[in-house]
């Protein structure tokens, strides 16, 4: 289902704290048997849950149809007013941190800039690597789906410091 119908949906039944990040059920007009029983069970609670992907979501049935959202994008849309272009970004990297202040549209690549050390990565730094058939730290930073690599060294700290200046002198965010 089209996104801006998803969205224009959930936020009709929820309402968002910018302060806190947090959407909340709103209560319904008490016209109908059904309304009553949503009010007693959901107004003025918590609303979403965690998915297994970590992001928080709000669920929602159109008509019969079941709708899902993710709460970034959909404090980006009752915020803004906008569907996000590409992807929504957690800058402290919190996947239930909503505050509008820690959301932030940016591009693909943007967003995969800002994920955090991969869990097998022994030197703490990103494009920062161990080669044993060299016993060698090697340093190299892919940029816009190219790689560049910047050599080998003797010491981790060394690469670091190589991959920070490469980072620096092009202007890549996030060179620490």
């Amino acid at each position: 289902m089209d996104e801006l119908i998803v969205l224009t949906s959930i936020s009709k039944i929820v309402s968002y704290n910018a302060e806190t990040g947090c959407f909340t059920f709103i209560e319904k007009p008490a016209v109908s048997r059904a309304n009553n029983i949503f009010n007693a069970k959901y107004a003025g609670k918590p609303a979403g849950y965690k998915n297994s992907q970590g992001y928080l979501v709000i669920g929602h049935n159109l008509n019969g149809s079941p709708l899902i959202a993710r709460c970034h994008r959909l404090a980006w849309f009752m915020t803004f007013g906008e569907v996000p272009k590409d992807q929504i970004d957690h800058i402290n990297r919190d996947r239930t941190d909503n505050r509008i202040v820690n959301l932030r549209n940016v591009s693909n690549a943007e967003n995969a800039r800002n994920r955090g050390l991969h869990k097998k990565n022994i030197s703490g730094t990103a494009g920062v690597s161990w080669k044993a058939s060299r016993n060698k730290w090697l340093a190299r930073v892919k940029v816009d789906y190219q790689e560049h690599y910047i050599g080998y060294f003797t010491d981790a700290a060394q690469a670091r410091i190589a991959v920070i200046e490469f980072k620096r002198s092009r202007g890549i965010p996030n060179a620490v």
